[in-house]
């Protein structure tokens, strides 16, 4: 079999070109795993957010618990709210 010289002059060309279309998907892939990496990242964040809100809010209501009853232990007199 005889291999014709336009093949044979066309080879290095293909050979760029199939290494240019695997590098553009490589980095296709690349971008698109640093894409998913930041929504992981934004979805936890306001999760910490959403978790730091109610940490908060129960400890103020533990803090307004804890005053209510040593309050009412002391007597009505003396019931004050703590900022």
């Amino acid at each position: 079999m005889v291999l014709s010289s336009t093949w044979v002059t066309q080879e290095p060309r293909w050979r760029v070109l199939q290494t240019g279309a695997e590098d553009a998907r490589f980095e296709c892939a690349r971008k698109m795993t640093e894409l998913e990496s930041r929504k992981r990242y934004e979805f936890l964040e306001a999760m910490v957010s959403s978790m730091d809100a109610h940490l908060r809010f129960f400890e103020r209501g533990h803090e307004v618990r804890s005053a209510i009853k040593s309050n009412w232990l002391a007597g009505p007199s003396n019931f004050e709210i703590p900022d």
